[in-house]
């Protein structure tokens, strides 16, 4: 869905699981909002559903509102200097209380220098996560235009994320 919307000028997207219609799966469903107007919503249709219709396999769907999404237009063209050297990537395993959104851990980690990319790879609930809590596989991702980061800032980027996190929101590293 993130993908779809790229072209258009959305600003910021929010997802939420708010206001979702009572045929989408809970926990399994988001709804994307930008300026406030929702885009569109997404994700598995309950098994209730899926049952009465002798839909054995889970069904997943996406609603874009195009008419929104057309009223926006397409993001202005832009161009930027490509990077001499690659970015550099740690992936984080985190344990997330289930109270936490993944935009209060973006805003948790905040503005880093050289960071290019925060984004979440993977979301995990079920067996040996303890309860109350989500695993999410965090990707932070951190390049310079000039010149290549050495270890040890990549490491320090690394601790900086994982104090942040575990300071503000009382996310711990899975082991």
């Amino acid at each position: 869905v993130s993908a779809l919307l790229a072209p258009f000028a959305t600003g910021e997207l929010r997802f939420d699981a708010n206001d979702l219609p009572p045929y989408y799966s809970n926990g399994h469903a988001a709804a994307v909002h930008a300026n406030g107007e929702l885009l569109a919503r997404f994700g598995e249709i309950a098994a209730r559903i899926t049952s009465e219709r002798k839909i054995r396999q889970p069904l997943w769907v996406a609603e874009i509102f195009l008419d929104r999404v057309y009223e926006l237009g397409l993001r202005a063209p832009s161009h930027r200097r490509l990077p001499k050297v690659p970015a550099v990537s740690r992936d984080f395993s985190l344990l997330v209380p289930d109270t936490v959104e993944f935009a209060a851990v973006r805003q948790a980690v905040g503005q880093m220098p050289d960071l290019v990319s925060l984004e979440p790879v993977e979301v995990f609930r079920g067996k040996n996560v303890p309860t109350g809590r989500y695993s999410l596989l965090l990707r932070a991702s951190w390049q310079r235009l000039d010149e290549s980061l050495t270890d040890e800032e990549v490491n320090a980027f690394a601790d900086a994320v994982r104090e942040a996190l575990k300071s503000k929101l009382g996310i711990e590293a899975r082991t």
